[in-house]
């Protein structure tokens, strides 16, 4: 079994992420803002929608490595395998 690669972690995290941003910027501006009677504007709506995305890749990306690391290590003991030295 292979477990993802970093670089995969990483395309994944970022494309659900610019995903996420879109909508959450979308839902703002159309949604949010009007319905609290936030006037913010759009660039300051995408600034805010910026700083949780930024927020979010981050734990995405870590949470994906966390729980690839423990899956790679219980595969490792259930297996008994021993990694070659080079």
């Amino acid at each position: 079994m292979k477990i993802q690669s970093w670089l995969g972690s990483f395309l994944e995290t970022n494309m659900n992420v610019l995903s996420g941003f879109i909508i959450s910027w979308a839902v703002w501006i159309w949604l949010v803002a009007p319905l609290f009677e936030y006037d913010t504007g759009y660039f300051k709506g995408f600034l805010i929608t910026s700083i949780f995305t930024v927020s979010s890749l981050l734990r995405g990306f870590v949470i994906r490595r966390i729980m690839n690391w423990y899956t790679e290590r219980k595969l490792n003991e259930q297996y008994d395998f021993v990694p070659k030295s080079s």
